[in-house]
């Protein structure tokens, strides 16, 4: 099972072969360039974002016995809130950095995806994961660093509605999601409004949209940043960032605390109405949550040339 964490990134690793195998050494290399010889090693550090392969070799007393077992760590950028592989088969899935596990009212499914198992949401059957709102799941609501999400998503279908594929949606007055239009192009947005009762129409808007049609049946990456210079900033599949044209953003009012302050849920799969608009059909996986915008490198790693953590998973 993958580590997940953001530098400093601590990992405590612990040989657990039986007494009656007569272990006599132990050698252990961390992945990033470090090795110990021993039967139990200190904790050891990631400062570095990366994906790290650590090994561990044991000969038992004859000298001809060795034995080789594995464990990826993935380093993630820092200012990480929550990081959901979304790995398990059904029921609720874990926060591997945080608290803010999803549950799973609905049935998700799951099928194999580039890394590990991924959820398969279908919006004939209302699908979607949620956890509810904190003030952790708002990064820029009282921050002037913003915040970023990033996923893995397939899907074969344009909805005539559109579809949401992950977001906070729970709430009248403010919302951020990553969505995808009826031509199967991504988006991201955030908005805020006093109308509640048409929170989809009213409101301030801030929003971008790539013309990449990812409703292809392929495995696609997007990651959404936005802080205070007003940009919502769209990253699909490793390109350049598509931003919002100039307009209203953070330096709203609307958008500066309490505003941030509703009640709802972070869901993945579906908005905050009833199905089928505007939940998703398809396959999600790796949805991160941070507490700042994202560097464009710094979403290029996670993109890793289409890998994404796929690599030694």
């Amino acid at each position: 099972m993958p580590l997940y964490g953001a530098p400093p990134f601590v990992v405590t690793f612990t040989e657990s072969s039986e007494p009656s195998e007569d272990i006599t050494y132990w050698a252990w290399d961390f992945g990033d360039g470090t090795t110990f010889e021993g039967q139990n090693p200190a904790p050891h550090l990631y400062n570095t974002p990366g994906v790290y392969t650590v090994t561990l070799n044991v000969a038992s007393a004859n000298g001809i016995d060795t034995f080789t077992d594995s464990v990826v760590v993935m380093v993630l950028p820092e200012g990480l809130v929550g990081y959901w592989p979304l790995t398990e088969r059904s029921g609720i899935r874990h926060d591997t950095f945080g608290v803010h596990n999803l549950s799973d009212p609905t049935g998700v499914g799951s099928e194999p995806g580039p890394a590990g198992l991924a959820a398969v949401f279908d919006r004939a059957d209302g699908n979607y994961l949620a956890t509810p709102m904190t003030d952790a799941l708002m990064p820029g609501a009282a921050s002037a660093i913003g915040a970023t999400w990033s996923l893995w998503f397939k899907t074969s279908d344009r909805p005539a509605f559109g579809q949401v594929l992950l977001g906070d949606l729970g709430g009248a007055t403010s919302a951020r999601a990553i969505s995808m239009s009826a031509l199967g192009t991504p988006r991201a947005w955030l908005y805020g409004t006093d109308h509640v009762d048409d929170p989809w129409n009213a409101g301030t808007w801030v929003a971008t949209e790539t013309a990449v049609d990812c409703a292809d049946g392929l495995w696609h990456f997007a990651a959404m940043t936005y802080d205070l210079d007003g940009k919502v900033r769209l990253y699909v599949d490793g390109a350049p960032p598509i931003v919002s044209p100039d307009g209203a953003g953070f330096a709203d009012p609307l958008w500066l605390p309490p505003r941030f302050a509703e009640i709802g849920e972070w869901r993945v799969g579906a908005g905050d109405v009833v199905p089928p608009v505007p939940y998703f059909t398809g396959s999600i996986q790796h949805v991160g949550l941070w507490n700042r915008a994202l560097t464009e490198q710094e979403i290029l790693s996670l993109w890793n040339g289409g890998s994404g953590f796929s690599l030694g998973v």
